[in-house]
């Protein structure tokens, strides 16, 4: 479950940096979150040996899209407010 909780936590910072930052800073931004698997095709690319090759989900798949995901893992009282007993 912590792992779905990282991944799902990561995606959102990933979706808003996709939005608003120039590719050029995307690509910076990915090559300093050092454990994380990068999205960016160039980056991904660059440390391929680092990461199992895995197939993609989306949110939209496993999670019923993000609002739902929202209101599930991150909203008060949700999986990750129980993960931390809050």
């Amino acid at each position: 479950m912590a792992k779905w909780m990282a991944v799902f936590a990561f995606c959102s910072v990933t979706v808003f940096a996709q939005s608003t930052l120039p590719k050029a800073s995307y690509d910076m931004g990915q090559e300093v979150l050092d454990n994380y698997r990068p999205t960016s095709e160039t980056v991904a690319r660059k440390h391929a040996n680092r990461f199992k090759s895995i197939r993609p989900v989306r949110i939209d798949d496993v999670s019923g899209g993000w609002a739902r995901a929202q209101k599930t893992h991150f909203a008060g009282g949700g999986t990750v407010d129980q993960i931390y007993g809050k």
